[in-house]
């Protein structure tokens, strides 16, 4: 059974995101081409946020600050 904090937490997240997705143009930019992809915007969406955990899990264990990747590096790591 689905844990209703578990589905609290993950809506509390969708709304985060889409601030994300609006003010970073990177992760606007990736937000764009999963569209163009033919996926949906929830879909879209939810590649963004798996982006975000991916960055703050490798912020974390490699003890790094935030570097805001070059669109080249995007490219080369999408």
């Amino acid at each position: 059974m689905i844990d209703l904090f578990f589905v609290i937490f993950v809506f509390s997240r969708f709304s985060k995101s889409i601030v994300t997705v609006q003010r970073n143009p990177l992760f606007y930019e990736f937000y764009g081409r999963k569209l163009a992809e033919g996926k949906t915007k929830k879909q879209a969406l939810i590649y963004v946020m798996r982006r975000v955990v991916n960055i703050i899990y490798s912020m974390m264990k490699n003890k790094t600050e935030y570097r805001e990747a070059s669109p080249l590096t995007e490219l080369k790591a999408g």
